[in-house]
């Protein structure tokens, strides 16, 4: 069956049992994800139906699993936002460690790994709690994930070199290769126990999250819609330890929602703790507009070249973007330009998978070619701009980002680096008056901003590293 059969009715429907099953959130915005994987278990069982297949995963739990397998993202890696492992070795522990001295003797640490992917996150931590030599206390590590196929992954423990991506970080030590297979050793593999559990029904698991001290719940929030974010943080709210410790990934943030928890800044990394827990920080005010200044010409306009006819290699191309199998998403970018070689979403799209992959140059090259047939692409100045100051090359990147937010106003990451971008000129008023743009590019946007991404960055975290710099 083609995956345009599959219409915006049926989507709504398999996005409703979805969410309900396990908080994954697919709306209009990436139904392109629900359609291609719906569309791939519908050829895989040979069912000509959506309904009819909806029926199958209502009845059939192992059905349901495969389809979920797909939906989830294994995207992960060794040592993945490094500095909250350090946070983790050389401040949260010895901290912990000798707070429970004082009631309790030796130690006792539990620390739970949720969403855990492929294992490469608790595996981390059960590596960084050996670097730091805690031999005083007993630690137990539990993870789990809603992706069976995962779990049975991380139990396996043999990996690739695309799980070490992390330059800073030298973990050989702990790992055996045999030709392009990297095994972990059993002396850290044996310290996590892995479940499969979905988090908003732990009944159906033997995973047991209360009185945890640590809890890591890391690039999954972006995920979820706002209620299923409240529901899971009022499940850790209730797990974990009152002096415990909260790990979010770098995009995600609890800012302006209503939850028990409150931000800590240790070391160079961000940390959630119960508000009891918690040391003060700062109080938050209501900023003012700012005036926004342009301090140079747009991008020159020329004629919109409006693509029609079949987009479907596009969005299966978007589709399996969203959910990280590049490798399937590229193929079908390649295919749609083969029909339609001026198709801008495609042009863009690619730009954005080769920057995520690292691949700068053939990222710059088809932001280029996106601008060729249309000049007021924001992402694909935001895209050249952020390649650029990563490359430290801060002066075009400047240019590049004052070219995104020409293209689009609302643009709050390309605010956010713009801002960036002048504390690295020393230009302290400059930054400060931009990050309060942003600030306010995100507040127009309403509720839907604190959930929005763009560039693989969500407003909520945007707001929150604005209001740390903000002056």
């Amino acid at each position: 069956m083609a995956i345009h059969e599959i219409n915006d009715q049926h989507l709504l429907t398999f996005s409703d049992f979805i969410r309900e099953k396990t908080g994954l959130t697919f709306d209009k915005s990436n139904w392109y994800a629900l359609k291609v994987s719906v569309g791939e278990r519908m050829s895989a069982k040979s069912v000509d139906q959506p309904l009819e297949y909806f029926m199958q995963i209502k009845d059939d739990l192992k059905e349901c699993e495969e389809l979920i397998s797909l939906l989830t993202v294994s995207e992960t890696y060794f040592f993945r936002d490094r500095r909250q492992f350090e946070v983790l070795r050389e401040h949260v522990l010895p901290e912990m460690i000798e707070r429970k001295k004082k009631t309790q003797g030796r130690p006792k640490i539990k620390i739970a790994s949720c969403g855990c992917s492929l294992g490469a996150e608790p595996y981390s931590i059960a590596i960084a709690i050996d670097q730091g030599g805690f031999q005083e206390a007993d630690f137990e590590i539990i993870a789990c994930d809603i992706n069976k196929k995962s779990i049975e992954f991380a139990r396996e423990a043999i990996y690739s070199d695309h799980y070490f991506r992390e330059p800073e970080t030298d973990i050989s030590g702990y790992f055996e290769r045999q030709g392009k297979k990297i095994f972990l050793k059993d002396s850290i593999k044996e310290k996590v126990r892995f479940y499969c559990a979905n988090l908003m029904d732990l009944s159906a698991s033997s995973f047991n999250l209360q009185d945890a001290d640590i809890i890591f719940f890391r690039n999954v929030l972006i995920y979820f819609n706002e209620d299923t974010v409240i529901k899971t943080i009022q499940v850790f709210e209730k797990a974990l330890d009152k002096n415990g410790y909260l790990f979010l990934g770098p995009f995600e943030t609890l800012m302006r929602r209503e939850t028990s928890f409150i931000f800590n800044e240790i070391g160079q990394a961000l940390v959630w703790r119960l508000k009891e827990a918690s040391v003060p920080v700062k109080e938050r005010v209501s900023l003012p507009p700012p005036n926004i200044v342009m301090d140079a010409p747009p991008p020159a306009v020329f004629v919109d070249k409006v693509i029609k006819g079949d987009e479907s290699h596009y969005e299966k191309a978007a589709g399996y973007f969203h959910i990280k199998r590049n490798q399937i998403a590229e193929k079908e970018f390649q295919e749609q330009l083969k029909i339609t070689p001026d198709h801008v979403p495609s042009l863009v799209g690619l730009a954005f998978l080769y920057a995520d992959v690292g691949d700068s140059v053939l990222a710059l090259e088809y932001c280029q070619k996106a601008l060729k047939v249309d000049n007021l692409i924001a992402d694909a100045y935001f895209i050249q701009g952020l390649v650029l100051f990563q490359m430290k090359d801060f002066e075009e990147a400047l240019k590049l980002f004052k070219k995104t937010v020409y293209c689009d106003d609302k643009h709050f990451v390309a605010q956010y680096f713009l801002a960036l971008t002048y504390k690295e000129f020393n230009r302290p008023q400059q930054a400060n008056h931009q990050f309060r743009v942003a600030i306010h590019a995100i507040d127009d946007l309403g509720k839907d901003g604190l959930t929005r991404e763009l560039a693989g960055h969500c407003g909520n975290y945007i707001l929150s590293l604005c209001l740390d710099n903000v002056t």
